[in-house]
């Protein structure tokens, strides 16, 4: 039985990290009810742990705490310290994207002491913590935290955390207006994704330079980053990111007169938005 329960779990892992949330979900549950049945303890944990965080990601925040509760009082009766950190840390996170920033603020600091307690450090944990300050208005704290979290994760080699990191640091600067540094740090992560191929992030540093530009006056650069963006959204499938691009690319060279540009990618637009169209009406 265990075998079966592990196999459901790593398959729901493998689909978790695919995004494929729906899958994951089923295969979590699927390894719980086997672990359950036979009074697999330390696997209905893991198992609580993966349908937490697919739920977390799907917006169900309601009901990815009713596990992650669950998890944490399973963890402590194991004295698993390791996994208890990492439900306060995931608990933080849903609170942090339903609103509840001192709730948040309060799973993060339990997380982070109980790393540090046992001798670990994660810098993802860091950059959330540095989110929530953020949010708080707290920008000097942000900043520190962030530079933490920066300095962990170069430690660990972590490129994928490291371009977090910066992109953390980027957005605090730029809420300092202090637009030069902000803009090389989204540069530095937008070179670590485009290594990495990460269209999401690609295009999200791609929006976040332009958007700088944008407020420092050069419009066309900023127009032009954003080109870029859509691309990169339209080629990795991601249809209303593109849209979203191309609406602010209109916007601008309408502000600018450029009616030659604004018909020109109007024309992009409406041919992305009909072929979508018609894919839906084919399902």
């Amino acid at each position: 039985m265990a075998a079966k329960s592990d196999e459901a779990a790593s398959r729901g892992m493998e689909a978790y990290r695919n995004g494929d949330y729906k899958n994951a979900l089923q295969r979590f549950m699927e390894a719980f009810r086997i672990d359950h049945g036979f009074d697999n303890r330390r696997g209905e944990l893991r198992d609580l742990v993966g349908l937490g965080m697919g739920l977390v990601d799907t917006g169900d925040y309601m009901r990815a705490k009713e596990h992650l509760d669950a998890a944490v009082k399973l963890a402590g009766e194991l004295k698993d310290h390791k996994t208890l950190s990492d439900v306060y840390f995931i608990l933080a996170r849903a609170d942090y994207l339903s609103g509840e920033n001192d709730s948040a603020a309060g799973y993060i600091d339990k997380s982070i002491r109980m790393d540090y307690g046992h001798g670990r450090e994660a810098g993802e944990k860091l950059v959330l913590k540095a989110h929530i300050c953020i949010r708080a208005g707290r920008l000097d704290e942000a900043l520190a935290i962030s530079e933490e979290s920066l300095k962990v994760n170069r430690e660990k080699n972590l490129r994928f955390e490291v371009a977090n990191s910066l992109r953390t640091l980027a957005l605090v600067k730029s809420l300092q207006k202090r637009t030069g540094e902000a803009m090389q740090y989204y540069s530095d992560a937008y070179e670590i994704d485009r290594e990495s191929g990460d269209a999401g992030n690609i295009a999200l540093d791609l929006e976040s330079i332009s958007e700088l530009q944008y407020k420092d006056g050069h419009q066309v650069a900023s127009a032009q980053l954003l080109e870029k963006s859509y691309i990169v959204s339209l080629n990795s499938g991601d249809l209303s990111r593109a849209i979203g691009s191309l609406d602010r690319i209109i916007g601008i060279y309408k502000e600018i007169g450029d009616a030659r540009k604004v018909r020109f990618f109007n024309g992009i637009k409406e041919g992305i938005v009909a072929n979508t169209d018609v894919l839906r009406q084919g399902k």
